[in-house]
């Protein structure tokens, strides 16, 4: 572990995905009901509703939406609608019941840690062999999985793959222009986990899709995953890179500070996701002049399952990061550009 004045390095715990419990967060807030697969079907609490529920909340996300009154929203959203809380409260009620580091400590920087992220320590990685991964690519064009499929010229372009002996479709990764590690992701709901990266890999160093963005761009969208990058390519961002995890590490900040003058981050529309992008706006304000974030109006979970009508539309109304932190704000009904 480095120490540098007081800066203790981020782990590598701390980059694994977020998870947060998202019935423990709805049993806060005291909603009971019937839950139906992953939905918790209630009666509506803001139309005070009687007769037979219509409010459903689903239990993974935190996505909600009443049938009568036309009232949805993210997990945030209901925390805020039935505490009365503003949005920066809400999140900190969420990371009771999830894995995320606290607020107060990712917002605390110090010039040390500045210098830590500006001067990294240069990482090496060694080259590998993906040609064994080429002679089942067609799965990426055929498979049936939701939001699955990838157009032939961006399987070819990206060197997707897929390993018959364990099941997975690979996505390689690469650094310096070479190969350098692969994402193995789950092709059935019983795999797990659902992506597998290779012993001793470290994903600190890596910034999805750096590498293969164009010169003349100094703008990055910054997704989680590799297959939001990828879906967002192919829809015309070249500049989208993926962070392949829900936070980003001093030596990825320093890599996307090194590359980029504006950032707009574009999380996951669940509840990891909004805690997500709080904490990649923190640390990326720190090093990057130009921050923004995403809001998401649509229900949807991840970029990937958008059309590109829709994101263009959403990277349009982005809004800086900053406007998160005032007590008016509310990612469904604050439109707000700078």
């Amino acid at each position: 572990m480095l120490t540098v004045a007081g800066y203790v390095e981020k782990s590598l715990a701390q980059i694994q995905d977020l998870e947060v419990d998202v019935p423990q967060v709805i049993d806060h807030l005291r909603i009971g009901g019937e839950v139906i697969q992953r939905e918790l079907v209630t009666q509506c609490i803001f139309h005070q509703e009687t007769g037979s529920p219509n409010l459903e909340i689903n239990t993974v996300t935190g996505l909600w939406h009443c049938w009568v009154c036309g009232e949805k929203g993210n997990l945030p959203r209901l925390v805020m609608r039935v505490l009365g809380a503003g949005y920066r409260e809400a999140l900190e009620l969420i990371q009771d019941y999830s894995s995320a580091p606290d607020i107060a400590t990712i917002r605390t920087r110090n010039l040390a840690e500045l210098e830590a992220i500006l001067r990294p320590v240069e990482h090496k990685f060694k080259s590998i062999d993906i040609s064994q991964y080429m002679t089942r690519r067609s799965w990426w064009w055929t498979n049936s999985i939701p939001y699955g499929t990838f157009s032939k010229q961006t399987v070819l372009d990206y060197s997707l793959g897929f390993d018959g002996s364990r099941q997975r479709a690979i996505i390689p990764i690469s650094v310096g222009g070479k190969w350098v590690g692969t994402i193995a992701r789950a092709v059935r709901s019983n795999q797990q986990p659902r992506y597998k990266y290779p012993e001793n890999f470290d994903r600190r160093h890596v910034v999805y899709g750096l590498d293969t963005v164009p010169s003349s761009s100094h703008r990055s969208v910054i997704v989680e995953g590799a297959k939001d990058c990828l879906r967002l390519r192919e829809y015309g961002c070249a500049s989208a890179v993926a962070a392949l995890g829900t936070s980003l590490s001093n030596e990825q900040c320093a890599l996307i500070a090194d590359r980029f003058d504006e950032c707009i981050v574009f999380t996951d529309n669940d509840a990891p996701g909004h805690l997500a992008a709080f904490k990649m706006c923190s640390d990326l304000a720190e090093c990057v002049s130009r921050v923004f974030v995403v809001q998401w109006r649509v229900a949807r979970k991840d970029p990937n399952e958008l059309s590109r009508s829709v994101v263009r539309r959403m990277l349009a109304n982005r809004i800086h990061w900053s406007a998160m932190i005032e007590p008016d704000y509310d990612p469904y009904a604050t439109v707000r550009r700078s």
